[in-house]
Order: structure tokens, then sequence, then C-alpha cells
């Protein structure tokens, strides 16, 4: 981002399935609405995101309509991704097909992209991948550890 540019809203959604689901939503980087409830599924997370920025309260657009694009982190893209793509049906599709190498992420991933392309299918949506950050990395700083070293029975070891 430039020093001409500025986050104008920002917010988050977590905790989505569970009676208490946590909606967060900044403008101007402070924080004007925080609520806990329950949010059933990623339609009902986008919908309460939209309407936050529609919101007269605590909106800053009008309609949807004055969204232009929408940009979805992604986990894991394979060796397929190398940089940001403008989410079509084959790059959709390979999304998909890369379930297996993030199972945790890439299908709440996917379930985001569905709900936004249902909510705002006028939008251009952008698939952002973790892994084509990471492709970029020399392998130094990603493989971390040298192969050859062992761990004591008793130690935990953990990566996040």
């Amino acid at each position: 981002m430039n020093k001409k540019e500025k986050i104008l809203a920002g917010g988050f959604v977590d905790r989505i399935g569970n009676q208490e689901a946590n909606v967060t939503y900044f403008i101007n980087n402070k924080k004007k609405h925080n609520e806990v409830q329950l949010i059933k599924n990623y339609s009902e997370a986008i919908k309460i995101a939209l309407k936050m920025l529609c919101s007269p309260k605590y909106g800053i657009i009008n309609t949807i309509h004055e969204i232009d694009a929408v940009g979805h982190r992604v986990v894991h893209g394979g060796e397929q991704f190398t940089k940001s793509m403008l989410i079509n049906e084959k790059v959709f599709q390979k999304i998909k097909d890369n379930i297996h190498l993030a199972p945790l992420h890439n299908p709440s991933n996917i379930k985001g992209i569905e709900s936004s392309l249902f909510f705002i299918p006028f939008a251009r949506q952008i698939a952002v991948f973790d892994t084509a950050f990471h492709q970029t990395m020399e392998s130094h700083a990603y493989i971390g550890l040298p192969e050859k070293v062992k761990f004591s029975k008793k130690m935990t070891f953990s990566v996040y």
C-alpha cells in the first residue's frame, strides 16, 4: 500500500458455526462494532460483512454494487499458483483439487469464495495464495531445521 492509500474499513468473522461466533468491524483502524452471535455458515458471515459495509451507522458504501473486487486468502495453491489469480472456473477447480494439501483450510476458503460469488457475482474475485508468497522464499527461510536433527522422545515440537 502506498502512502496515498488507506484502509477505510476492515474486520473479521470468526468461530463460524459456533453459538459464540465473533463479528468485529473497524473503520479507520478503530473498532466500531463487536458482537457475539450464532453464525451458522459462511453465507451468513458474508451477509453480515456486507450488511456492516452498507450500514447507515457503520458503513462506508451505500450499496454492495460499489464493490469492484473481493480478495480471498487461500492457504494452499499447490505449485500451480505463483501469484494472485483472478478466480474463474479453471482456477476455482484447481483450488478444489488442492484440498488434500490443506484439508483444514482450503475447504473453508472455498466456502468463502462460493458465498462471495453468490452474493457479489458482479465483483472480480481474486485468490491470494499463501503458497505463492512462500514460493518466493529461499530454502533456508522455509526449511528452518537441518534435516539430521534428532529429537528426544520427551520433547514436544509444534509447527504453526
